[in-house]
């Protein structure tokens, strides 16, 4: 039995599912509202009995696989990694093509644990390094916990260790660790010098790159000028607009208590965890990018930010703040005390931490508060309320919300509502790049992938199991020759993954035909979906311009996209 087997033996829909989202009854099935795109009412259902999911309001459907690789934004093979861990299946590899591909990562992945143990080790070895870990309030179970370790002041000895392990400096290079003098010939030397290392994990909970603290600027080998805080360049494992240091941890609890708290740095998010305040993640220097607001945004819409008194962390991200508004996200502020940050404010006592966090306040009515504080002139209110405030309303994604804060600021600066709006309309508002209709394509590109991946395979198979010509020239038939041309070159840099992909996953199906007409019947669905959407809107038009003949030909067409429909559903 293949790997994927073992896994669906062991695991249903309803278990992978439920350990993401909220699952209610709904007669046989069970529902919840989709997250996959943004919606008020559930639309998304899971079907027990057929071992999959579909969304009424976006067209996502699947099974667990799918599910796992759109949630948390990763490709098969790490969707498989993932539930084989939660299955306790161990994955055995079968023939892939691409294997060469696979192995490289792997190998990375390899060489950064490798690392990780040996920063590790050099940690107790150094006790300045242990002891201001302790000072600053970290116990010893979290130091291990989140596997701190310390860089030794030395400019080869990682390389070094990584060397006799077996790694070439090509590989070390790929992931991060070492770096080329910058004089002509230099030679290579290790990134993190004389620091403190905090490894930062991907959503699996495997280290994929680092985060160094600099212990002792004076050391011999620690750069002059060096800055406080560097992290590993982004890689063929590590993309800093993608990754939230401690998120593979926070994931279940922000999901259980539906709201995450954002705080800046490593040692903030590390008291905060130690303090059980679990559902926290850092940006870790990092700006907020449209695509961690979407990571966060599936495991909630609420995002309560503990930063910085002095507030600069906040200024720095307002654009973060208007997409994250504009996606339709409640963000809240606790009011730090000047001076002080999360890891300060634990040390002295986690329960002043947690009654700060109880005192937050939504974005909009802590940035009126401070600009009415900020001053007792008119003018200079109403000017900072028109360049800093109005964005923040005008980013809102419900016309309800901006109506509320527009009322509350005029209530509150004696400004009328009617100037609030009339500026508030000249206000452009930044989009997101994703829509309903990209994230359709999207969900879609899963079921076009294994139709794909099943036609590759075959084609180099001595015993065809799949009716290649029935399979193309259906498609023809439903989409068009031209878009079959379109859809063949689009796929044939990823042939490899596609191939490997439907080893894995189809590797010990019994009836592949069967299989790949069902995703044909799920391709021509889609399809006539689209193409019935498309002859709404055109009849819409012909009735507005009263064209009689075009609304008659146009009804008709619409009339058999129907009865295809409901035939193709039947199936």
């Amino acid at each position: 039995m293949s790997t994927v087997e073992q896994i669906k033996e062991k695991l249903n829909i309803v278990d992978v599912v439920g350990r993401y989202i909220k699952l209610e009854k709904a007669g046989a099935n069970l529902k919840a509202k989709c997250p996959f795109h943004n919606e008020k009412t559930a639309s998304f259902f899971v079907s027990p009995s057929r071992n999959n999911y579909y969304c009424f309001g976006c067209n996502a459907k699947g099974d667990i696989f799918t599910f796992v690789q759109e949630f948390e934004r990763v490709d098969f093979v790490e969707a498989l990694k993932i539930l084989a861990d939660i299955a306790g299946v161990k994955i055995v590899y079968e023939k892939g093509a691409d294997k060469q591909v696979r192995s490289e990562k792997e190998k990375l992945l390899a060489l950064t644990e490798s690392a990780v143990n040996h920063f590790e080790k050099n940690l107790p070895k150094n006790p300045p390094a242990l002891e201001y870990l302790k000072g600053r309030g970290l116990k010893e179970r979290t130091i291990s916990d989140w596997r701190l370790g310390y860089a030794v002041d030395s400019w080869q000895d990682l390389l070094d260790h990584l060397k006799k392990a077996g790694y070439s400096e090509s590989d070390i290079e790929k992931a991060g660790l070492i770096k080329k003098g910058d004089k002509p010939g230099g030679g290579l030397y290790d990134r993190f010098r004389a620091r403190l290392m905090f490894p930062i994990f991907d959503s699996a909970g495997r280290p994929i790159a680092f985060s160094g603290r600099l212990l002792d600027p004076t050391s011999q080998n620690a750069t002059a000028g060096a800055a406080k805080y560097i992290n590993s360049p982004e890689g063929p494992l590590f993309n800093k607009s993608s990754v939230l240091y401690g998120y593979d941890r926070a994931k279940n609890p922000i999901r259980e208590q539906n709201y995450a708290i954002l705080v800046e740095g490593q040692m903030d998010l590390l008291m905060m965890h130690q303090a059980g305040l679990r559902n926290t993640i850092a940006s870790s220097g990092t700006a907020l990018s449209e695509e961690h607001l979407k990571i966060l945004k599936r495991s909630s819409e609420n995002l309560l930010l503990a930063y910085d008194g002095d507030g600069a962390g906040l200024k720095a991200a307002i654009r973060a703040w208007n997409l994250a508004l504009s996606m339709g996200m409640e963000i809240k502020i606790a009011p730090l005390p000047k001076g002080e940050d999360p890891a300060s404010i634990i040390a002295k006592s986690p329960e002043e931490m947690k009654e700060i966090l109880q005192q937050s306040k939504h974005i909009i009515d802590f940035y009126l508060e401070a600009i009415l504080n900020s001053d007792k002139d008119s003018r200079k209110i109403s000017k900072k309320v028109e360049k800093e405030l109005l964005p923040l309303v005008r980013s809102l994604a419900s016309s309800i919300d901006q109506a509320h804060f527009i009322t509350n600021i005029s209530e509150k600066t004696g400004i009328k509502e009617e100037a609030l709006y009339e500026e508030l309309n000249k206000i452009q508002v930044e989009e997101t790049s994703e829509d309903s209709s990209e994230k359709i394509e999207i969900v879609d590109e899963f079921i076009a992938r294994r139709l794909w991946g099943l036609l590759f395979w075959q084609e180099n198979e001595k015993e065809k199991r799949v009716d290649q010509e029935k399979i193309i020239e259906k498609l023809k038939e439903i989409v068009g020759e031209e878009e079959i041309k379109r859809r063949q070159a689009s796929t044939l840099e990823q042939k490899a993954s596609l191939v490997y992909e439907a080893e894995l996953y189809y590797g010990d199906t019994t009836d592949l035909q069967k299989e790949a007409e069902e995703l044909l019947g799920y391709v021509e669905e889609d399809y006539l979906k689209d193409q019935f959407g498309k002859a709404m809107v055109e009849l819409q038009s012909a009735e507005r311009e009263k064209k009689t003949e075009e609304v008659a030909a146009i009804l008709k067409r619409c009339h058999d996209l129907s009865a295809r429909l409901s035939a193709r559903k039947k199936q």
